[in-house]
């Protein structure tokens, strides 16, 4: 029975170093395991930080936008008026300026044409006087018809013109304006939606690691427990197998007591004289 015993202890204490073993391998995967779920957790920290700041200049692209809607709303409106402006204008000077002559656009080509020719061909000294006369003759003619033609109305007309012009390159500037900072906005916002794209496949690819760790790790926990349920199923086999053999010794001791005991009794029976141990034997096997 000792030889089985230690068999046992044998078989035993090799399935509790295959326990310590495994449990070590699952001690080691869950600390990865638990570095790897940190790192995840800072990776989802920084895409929810990037789409917050992704949603952020979102939403201030979208207020660019219509501040640059109204604005172009607001131009147009101020467009229209000034079409209708120019028109009342341009009536008016057709009906203020003197129905025979040239018009105005007409000496003003013609005197541009003098100017031009004075300026890039050489002359003789009088024909130069002739086309600096014809110059002067020119703009006589026209500061005459622009006198007939800027009346009060007429000048009225071409103030409310010019502030309305000025109006509509002010709302013209804040369209381009607006329409620069959405663009910026847009960028910024695309920027930070690839970035959070871009972690977000780290992410994934953490998460699939993850996974797989957990996995191995899970498979080391059930060997573990298997093994270590197999080291304790051996102490309840030897334990029994100790305490059969206690139970075995002991019948045999007092088995061989009882023999004993009988030897001393019989010397007791014939009158010979027992010593302390005789006695004690006799005790022993509840005899005396």
């Amino acid at each position: 029975m000792t030889d089985l015993i230690s068999e046992i202890r044998q078989k035993r204490d090799s399935y509790n170093k295959r326990a310590k073993t495994a449990r070590l391998k699952r001690d080691k995967l869950n600390d990865k395991l638990r570095t790897l779920m940190a790192k995840r957790d800072e990776y989802n920290r920084e895409v929810r930080r990037f789409i917050s700041k992704a949603k952020e200049h979102m939403k201030k692209r979208d207020e660019y936008n219509e501040k640059v809607k109204e604005a172009k709303t607001e131009r147009d409106k101020l467009h229209e008026k000034i079409t209708k402006l120019q028109e009342e204008i341009e009536k008016l000077k057709r009906r203020n300026q003197p129905k025979s002559g040239p018009t105005i656009s007409t000496l003003k080509k013609e005197l541009k044409e003098l100017e031009f020719n004075l300026m890039t061909h050489a002359h003789t000294t009088q024909k130069e006087k002739e086309i600096v006369a014809q110059i002067k003759e020119k703009k006589a003619m026209l500061d005459e018809i622009e006198k007939l033609i800027k009346t009060e109305e007429y000048l009225q007309k071409t103030q409310e013109l010019e502030r309305l012009r000025e109006e509509a390159r002010s709302y013209h500037q804040m369209v381009q304006d607006n329409a620069e900072l959405a663009q910026k906005e847009h960028e910024l916002m695309i920027e930070h939606f690839d970035k959070s794209s871009k972690i977000k496949k780290m992410t994934d690819e953490l998460q699939r690691e993850l996974m797989k760790v957990k996995e191995e790790a899970d498979e080391q926990h059930k060997l573990y427990v298997e093994l270590i349920g197999k080291v304790r199923d051996f102490d309840k086999i030897i334990s029994g197998l100790i305490q059969k053999k206690r139970l075995e010794s002991k019948s045999k001791e007092e088995m061989s007591t009882k023999m004993e005991a009988k030897d001393i009794y019989q010397k007791f029976k014939r009158g010979e004289k027992l010593s302390t141990e005789d006695l004690m034997a006799l005790q022993k096997a509840g005899l005396i």
